[in-house]
C-alpha cells in the first residue's frame, strides 16, 4: 500500500520547507546538503511537479509545495506523538501548553505550583506566544488558550471549551492616595483589543472629576502595566483575569468595582481532536477547569 512513498524525499522536503534552508535541514537529518538537493530534485520528479522555486541559492515553495508541506508536516508531527505515546512513562506522561506572554506570567505560572503538588509525575511544558487568537498549524502543542469570540468556530481538527470571561476594570495599589497627582496607566500597542478598552473608553462611560487631566503613562507589555500599579505609580485600566492573583494576594484592589468594560470574547482550551483521550492532556484540562472556576 505504502511501497511506493519516497519516505527519504519527504522527509528531506519537510525539514526545508519548515526550516527554509537546505543547509539546516542537512544539519537536522545528519546528511550533506548535495543528499537533501538530491532528495528535494527526486521528489519533484516522482510527482512530476515543481514544489520550488529557485532563485540562485535561496529557494522557496510553490503553491503545490506549500499544500504538499501541510500534508506532510501534519502527517510526521502526528507520527512523532504516536510514537512518544508508545514510550516508556516518562515519555508520554508530558503536555505542552502554548498560551499569550501575558497570560502565562500573569495567570498560569503563579497557579502551576498548585499542579505540580497533585500531578509531581506530569512535566507541563510551557510555550508562550505574542497571538491571542491564532492557533498554528504545529500539532507537537498538545493545548492553546486563545481568546476567541463565541460561538467558537475551529478546524474541524480541533476540538475546545470556554474557560471563562473577560472584563477590563480599574485597580490600584491598596495604599495609592485618589487625592495625589494622579497617572493613569495605559498600554501602547498595536493589538485590537485596546481600540475599544482605553482610558478614553472608560471615562466616557464612567466620568470621574477627581481624574480629569490625570497624565497618561504609557507601557508595552501588560506585565508592566501592572507591576506599575503594583508599585503605586498610578491606576491601571486592566483584564480582571491578568490581576486576579495580584488582587487574591492584596497586591492591587479595584477602585469602582461595578464600573467595568465588557470584552465581547473568552478563553477557551483548545485542543487537537483525540489528544484529550491522553492521561496528561486530561489532566491538565481537567485542572484549567478547577482554576477557571476558582480565579
Amino acid at each position: 500500500m505504502f511501497k511506493d512513498l519516497p519516505l527519504n524525499a519527504l522527509r528531506a522536503f519537510e525539514a526545508t520547507a519548515r526550516l527554509g534552508e537546505i543547509k539546516l535541514a542537512a544539519a537536522e537529518l545528519f546528511v550533506t546538503p548535495a543528499a537533501v538537493s538530491q532528495q528535494l530534485k527526486k521528489l519533484e520528479s516522482h510527482l512530476n511537479l515543481n514544489l520550488w522555486n529557485r532563485h540562485g541559492n535561496k529557494i522557496t515553495l510553490t503553491t503545490a509545495g506549500e499544500q504538499l508541506y501541510g500534508s506532510c508536516h501534519l502527517c510526521f508531527s502526528e507520527l512523532k506523538q504516536s510514537i512518544a505515546f508508545l514510550q516508556p512513562h516518562t515519555a508520554y506522561n508530558s503536555v505542552s501548553l502554548q498560551l499569550p506572554d501575558a497570560l502565562a506570567s500573569l495567570w498560569l505560572i503563579p497557579r502551576l505550583g498548585d499542579f505540580y503538588q497533585q500531578h509531581p509525575d506530569i512535566d507541563v511544558k510551557i510555550l508562550t506566544s505574542n497571538d491571542w487568537q491564532t492557533i498554528e498549524p504545529d500539532f507537537s502543542i498538545d493545548v492553546f488558550i486563545r481568546c476567541l469570540p463565541e460561538p467558537m468556530v475551529l478546524d474541524a481538527a480541533y476540538s475546545g471549551k470556554k474557560m471563562f470571561t473577560e472584563h477590563f476594570g480599574v485597580y490600584a495599589s491598596p495604599h495609592f492616595n485618589l487625592h495625589s497627582n494622579i497617572n493613569l496607566i495605559a498600554m501602547q500597542s498595536s493589538d485590537t483589543v485596546y481600540d475599544s478598552i482605553n482610558w478614553t473608553h472608560w471615562l466616557q462611560q464612567y466620568p470621574h472629576p477627581s481624574l480629569k487631566g490625570a497624565d497618561l503613562r504609557y507601557f508595552d507589555s501588560e506585565q508592566g502595566m501592572i507591576q506599575a500599579a503594583i508599585s503605586g505609580y498610578g491606576l491601571v485600566l486592566a483584564s480582571n483575569v491578568l490581576v486576579s492573583k495580584s488582587v487574591e494576594q492584596g497586591l492591587l484592589k479595584a477602585l469602582f468595582p461595578q464600573q467595568t468594560l465588557p470584552w465581547h470574547e473568552y478563553y477557551h482550551a483548545i485542543y487537537r481532536s483525540g489528544r484529550e483521550r491522553h492521561l496528561a492532556v486530561a489532566t491538565l484540562l481537567a485542572w484549567l477547569d478547577v482554576q477557571a472556576l476558582a480565579y
